[in-house]
């Protein structure tokens, strides 16, 4: 990977709002066409709760050709079945669609979690659908910084992250911005021990406050 070896390290106040690794793949009209209920049975366990969602296709734009919309729409086949299955407390989420795989989680306590239960759905879509390549491997991880939960209220950015991290919250007007989404996206050649198939980005949103 494109980054210099470090010490790891695991705080106690994590600023971790979300981390989310999504595998997308060719469609499976069978996952839309039937109710995923063997995929149900083989993790009900950790994951009881369960909602069906329909996603759609997003607002276009005024001005867009009618058969661009059109040819959209047959790329993406209308509206999608999104299965979305839950523990208990909504912590971790697991949501199955036609061309998706992604699990995601808000209590984000360190890797081998979260990998061993990424594995866990990764087998069960093989055993059960079988997709015959992924298209697409996306990791995300969502950071949220609050200064005052921190008991940093007044300490500059400039103090606390690196400058590449900070576009206008590095400059003189830093004082007046009250939010700043500030999403990065880089490129990976080795993603160790993720199934060591596709690896292709690393997606990192951080929203600082």
């Amino acid at each position: 990977m494109p980054f210099p070896q470090r010490e790891r390290f695991v705080y106690k106040k994590s600023q971790l709002d979300r981390v989310i690794c999504q595998l997308r793949y060719p469609p499976i009209l069978k996952i839309e066409s039937e109710v995923p209920a063997i995929f149900q049975e083989a993790i009900r366990q950790e994951y009881p709760l369960y909602i069906e969602k329909t996603e759609f296709l997003p607002d276009v734009p005024l001005g867009i050709k009618p058969q661009l919309i059109q040819e959209a729409q047959i790329q993406l086949g209308g509206p999608s079945k999104n299965h979305e299955f839950c523990n208990e407390d909504q912590s971790w989420k697991i949501n199955l669609t036609r061309t998706f795989l992604a699990v995601s989680t808000s209590k984000y306590r360190h890797r081998e979690e979260f990998y061993e239960r990424f594995m866990n759905a990764y087998e069960k879509l093989l055993n059960i659908y079988k997709p015959p390549f992924f298209t697409r491997i996306g990791l995300r991880y969502t950071d949220v910084f609050v200064r005052s939960r921190l008991g940093l209220d007044g300490v500059k950015w400039t103090e606390l992250l690196q400058p590449p991290f900070l576009g206008l919250l590095s400059s003189d007007v830093s004082d007046e911005i009250r939010r700043s989404d500030l999403p990065a996206s880089i490129h990976l050649f080795q993603l160790l021990h993720l199934l060591q198939l596709l690896a292709r980005h690393l997606h990192s949103q951080w929203r600082l406050r």
